[in-house]
């Protein structure tokens, strides 16, 4: 018997199926894909810090809106960086708007004006289930206020 032969004792090499190999490749290629367009990725140092800028808005979604004083508000999720923050699609004037996370990290957000534009909070980081609380109010005389509204 020669060394390039397969004797009884030498189980013969299995090759790989062309599916598993596609499937390697494809899961290679994701890898890099996310690394090399910046993807976010969750973790609280998102805390406090600007959706837009960390790409944690490119996939976030809207969990409730609604109307106080005349502004329409929405609380923004991004499951990709596990955070939450108010944005306020078309502010025209001021308003006060906050969140904050069971997670901890304290509240964020605080007074805007704008005449058109969208404006937002900071996100909290609220990883999966965590509850957030935020507030949101036309600055005036007496405007309305949404209160302490608790999400979860």
């Amino acid at each position: 018997m020669s060394r390039h032969e397969i004797g009884p004792s030498s189980p013969a090499p299995r090759p790989r199926s062309l599916a598993r190999r596609v499937a390697v490749l494809l899961t290679a290629v994701a890898g890099m894909l996310a690394l090399s367009t910046g993807a976010a990725v969750a973790g609280p140092e998102h805390h406090n810090t600007d959706p837009l800028n960390t790409g944690c808005a490119a996939n976030a979604t809207t969990i409730t809106s609604g109307t106080v004083g005349g502004i329409f508000y929405e609380i923004r999720y991004s499951a990709a960086c596990g955070t939450n923050w108010v944005r306020v699609p078309a502010l025209n004037g001021t308003v006060y708007m906050v969140i904050r996370s069971d997670w901890g990290g304290g509240a964020v957000g605080g007074q805007q004006t704008g005449s058109g534009g969208s404006h937002w909070t900071p996100q909290v980081y609220a990883p999966g289930s965590t509850c957030v609380t935020y507030w949101v109010q036309r600055v005036g005389n007496g405007d309305p206020a949404t209160g302490n509204v608790r999400l979860c």
